[in-house]
């Protein structure tokens, strides 16, 4: 025999052998659908299998099927071989119709190990005859009643913790509401100051000037009085919420009130340092608070003609 001979029939043996080892699903893969019975009645239960065989290493997926009436799936429960792989499913189905009925076909997805899509086949359909009681049984009697199922009671825990955490809230507010500081309301009958507000403000001025604050190095605490007295002076004279108005909104309502320009520049001025000392922690010399006391004093005085009657 010449080595090219020799060299065909080794290659046609390695051939064949590895055709043998062949693993693929062709000529091996294996699928069959069945039922536990053909003859039901209605309401019966109905088994009905999806079953394979030499997956091999793949797997299958069966998606969600949808049974059109009469038939009512009950319940899905899937097959798995030793390796945990799914090899077919379980359908309990029900039937409300007589007559012969028909299980559609189900596609059967086939996956590799890789969890890439090999193949997909569909199953064969079944048909089952379906008949009433009556003729299935020969009896026209009704069927004896179920025994009540027995049921059994669970604590019901979600009312529980809500019912506790109801009243860990109640007495929570009962002992807030315990711990209140109760407040004795003394009702007083509110004077009103029948004495001009030029007055009242020079007095107040001159207490300011009589106080400690500038003494004390307290100068946002002086100017915060002295705005107040001047705002106030200005609110009982002619009627204008100045306490409850900005400086600036002040400025641009100045028209409105009736004082003269100058006056109303020096009030600007200082309403002007007091809002820097107020928010912008400036602090004036202590002679420019002196100043600002004497010029607010010069400006109630020159303002009074403008709102005040003179006696003759």
């Amino acid at each position: 025999m010449t080595p090219r001979k020799i060299l065909f029939y080794i290659g046609l043996i390695l051939f064949l052998y590895t055709c043998g080892k062949d693993e693929s699903l062709n000529g091996s893969f294996q699928l069959s659908v069945s039922t536990d019975t053909s003859f039901a009645a209605i309401g019966d239960l109905i088994k009905f299998r999806v079953q394979t065989k030499s997956l091999g290493d793949n797997y299958l997926v069966i998606p969600q099927t949808q049974f059109n009436e009469p038939l009512e799936l009950r319940h899905l429960e899937p097959l798995y071989n030793k390796n945990g792989k799914i090899t077919g499913v379980d359908y309990v189905l029900s039937v409300w119709d007589t007559g012969m009925v028909v299980i559609p076909a189900i596609a059967v997805n086939v996956f590799k190990p890789d969890s890439t899509l090999d193949f997909i086949i569909n199953t064969d359909s079944l048909e089952i005859n379906v008949v009433s009681m009556v003729a299935k049984t020969g009896s026209q009697s009704m069927r004896p009643i179920k025994g009540p199922v027995p049921i059994s009671r669970r604590w019901p825990i979600k009312t529980i913790i809500l019912i506790l955490l109801l009243i860990g809230i109640l007495y929570g507010l009962y002992v807030i509401y315990s711990k209140r500081i109760l407040t004795e309301y003394i009702e007083v009958e509110p004077v009103r100051s029948s004495r001009p507000a030029d007055e009242t403000a020079l007095e107040k001025l001159n207490d300011l000037k009589d106080s400690k604050y500038l003494q004390r190095g307290e100068i946002k605490e002086f100017y915060v009085q002295l705005s107040y007295i001047l705002r106030e002076y200005v609110e009982n004279s002619v009627y204008i919420k100045t306490l409850e108005m900005t400086t600036e909104e002040i400025k641009q309502y100045r028209s409105a009130i009736p004082f003269d320009r100058d006056q109303l520049g020096i009030w600007m001025d200082i309403m002007q340092r007091a809002d820097l000392s107020k928010y912008a922690k400036s602090d004036p010399e202590k002679m420019i608070c002196y100043e600002d006391l004497a010029a607010g004093k010069t400006f109630v005085k020159n303002t009074v003609p403008s709102w005040k009657i003179q006696s003759t």
